[in-house]
């Protein structure tokens, strides 16, 4: 079974970023388990807000490309 953090993490690799609600739409999650979800993850960002939009701006989430023999410090 492919976990949260992986769905979210294949989204928006290679893409210009999405909103929470975009997510939300293309992945079936609920706002508080992606948001909680996304929090968690060291390689996930707002990058930047968009909006207003009826006064409330929108954080934009992107994935920063983490290399595979990058070491974790001790």
């Amino acid at each position: 079974m492919i976990s949260h953090h992986q769905k979210i993490r294949a989204l928006l690799t290679g893409s210009d970023g999405y909103t929470v609600k975009e997510i939300m739409l293309a992945l079936g999650l609920e706002r508080r388990v992606l948001v909680r979800s996304m929090q968690s993850m060291p390689d996930v960002y707002i990058d930047r807000w968009i909006g207003p939009k009826r006064g409330q701006y929108a954080a934009v989430w992107c994935v920063a490309a983490v290399p595979n023999d990058c070491p974790k410090p001790k």
